[in-house]
């Protein structure tokens, strides 16, 4: 296989077919602004990638290697991260609309104003994730490990909650309206709807 280059790989691209790159070695690879819509990009090492306002739609990158990864800004609308290691990743601004993270690893990772409308992170571990003001609309956060999050004017109408761990959350300004909290005890769900209010 050829040296995968940003050049290599945006040759492939422009060929306007599916591109397979699973498993690849593409530490500190430079793929900004680059369009990589559907590409497959499983199991590859992205440690410390720079993805800066890539268009990632519709690509497979389950299993993957993402451990601070940049990828501010960029588009993953129903990309597939399904137990993809996003450790200490910088995904602030990006579009993960309908996106899958099952089990996904994104302890420390920054999603300050990311979109994840719809998106699947049931089983994710978010401790200490940065969610502040992003779009969390339907989201399922099913037995996701969210303590120490930060939700703060997050939107998470309808998101649903049953199973996670919401130990020391940060809900203060947060929409919560028809959250589901599932086994989480009453008086807990009564706080996290505090928060959000600004009551405490």
């Amino acid at each position: 296989m050829p040296t995968l280059t940003r050049e290599y790989i945006l040759y492939c691209m422009m060929q306007r077919r599916r591109c397979e790159f699973p498993g690849a070695d593409l530490l500190g690879i430079d793929l900004s602004y680059a369009d990589l819509s559907s590409a497959n990009f499983s199991r590859a090492n992205l440690t410390r990638a720079s993805l800066v306002n890539s268009s990632l739609g519709h690509a497979d990158l389950s299993g993957a290697n993402l451990y601070k990864a940049i990828l501010c800004r960029a588009y993953l609308a129903r990309a597939s991260l399904r137990g993809t290691n996003l450790l200490s990743a910088n995904l602030a601004g990006a579009n993960l609309n309908n996106a899958d993270l099952t089990k996904a690893d994104l302890t420390n990772a920054n999603l300050a104003n990311a979109g994840l409308f719809g998106a699947n992170l049931a089983g994710a571990n978010l401790n200490n994730v940065d969610f502040a003001n992003a779009n969390l609309i339907n989201v399922d956060f099913t037995d996701a490990d969210l303590s120490d999050a930060n939700f703060a004017n997050a939107n998470l109408k309808n998101a649903n909650f049953s199973g996670a761990n919401l130990t020391q959350t940060n809900f203060y300004g947060a929409n919560v309206r028809g959250a589901v909290w599932g086994d989480a005890p009453k008086n807990q769900n009564e706080e996290h709807y505090a928060a959000s209010m600004g009551m405490r």
